[in-house]
């Protein structure tokens, strides 16, 4: 071999083959790359008490401080929003995790 030059039936050094079609346009960009995530959270008082649903997570990967959920007029019943505010709960081991809490004054 002289000249430095590998061949040019070595496999890594074949000219490549042209585009015989247009680049595919640019995808447009998502606010959360990949999949939005949640996490099982418990609420304990009001009407969902013991209940445990997925709350998204927001930017810092944490459930927001205060959680609220609209509830539709029914019957005579007017349209009222429940207000769930975020506490600590310590497991055995000393660890924490979220849970939401009722809170009736809101």
């Amino acid at each position: 071999m002289t000249g430095g030059v590998p061949p040019p039936s070595h496999p890594l050094h074949t000219p490549v083959p042209e585009r015989t079609h247009p680049p595919a346009p640019p995808r447009p960009r998502r606010a959360y790359p990949g999949r939005v995530k949640s996490a099982d959270t418990e609420f304990s008082g009001g009407p969902l008490d013991g209940r445990v649903l997925p709350v998204l997570l927001g930017m810092m990967h944490s459930v927001p401080k205060v959680y609220r959920v609209p509830v539709p007029a029914h019957g005579d019943t007017p349209a009222t929003v429940l207000v769930y505010r975020r506490a600590k709960e310590y497991g055995p081991k000393g660890r924490y995790r979220w849970r939401y809490e009722y809170d009736a004054d809101a």
